[in-house]
């Protein structure tokens, strides 16, 4: 399950997708997929990597501040990792990691990235490997990218404020 409507900035917004073994009806703040287990849990880990919650903030509804909604044309023309097209070794990979920290408790979005949350940046520097970037070319990426989001949503936040 992905998210739908929510506030990037909330305090308990940790994660933007969901995995479950148990279907499930998410009414109407989430979309709910139904793909096969392994795809499912590399899913899981693309829809909350952070260059995916790149592509979430600069493609959102925007509706109050930090407050956001993904329609389903966004969805349609959203990059997505596609799992089946994954090197075996790769899907390897991306569900050790799944199975690794998919019981951890993540701290809010906000504080992921202004902290570098490690299991975040685990999360992110496995997916960026795993589309072809080098280490120091990761190192880069989330040295930019971190603060970029953090400073985005602590502004977004500052607007609902008025």
């Amino acid at each position: 399950a992905f998210m739908r409507r929510f506030n990037i900035s909330a305090q308990g917004s940790k994660l933007l997708a969901f995995y479950s073994s148990v279907p499930m009806a998410p009414l109407g703040l989430m979309w709910a997929v139904r793909v096969p287990v392994e795809d499912a849990k590399i899913l899981s880990l693309w829809l909350n990597s952070t260059p995916n919650m790149l592509q979430v903030m600069r493609d959102r509804k925007e509706t109050e501040g930090a407050f956001m909604q993904i329609d389903q044309y966004t969805l349609d023309d959203m990059l997505i990792l596609n799992p089946s097209s994954l090197p075996i070794k790769d899907k390897q990979y991306l569900l050790e990691l799944f199975e690794r920290i998919r019981s951890l408790e993540f701290p809010d979005i906000f504080q992921q990235l202004k902290k570098r949350f490690s299991t975040r940046v685990e999360l992110d520097c496995a997916v960026l490997k795993v589309l072809g970037f080098g280490d120091d070319e990761i190192n880069r990426i989330l040295d930019y990218l971190y603060p970029a989001l953090a400073n985005e949503i602590e502004q977004l936040k500052t607007l609902m404020q008025g």
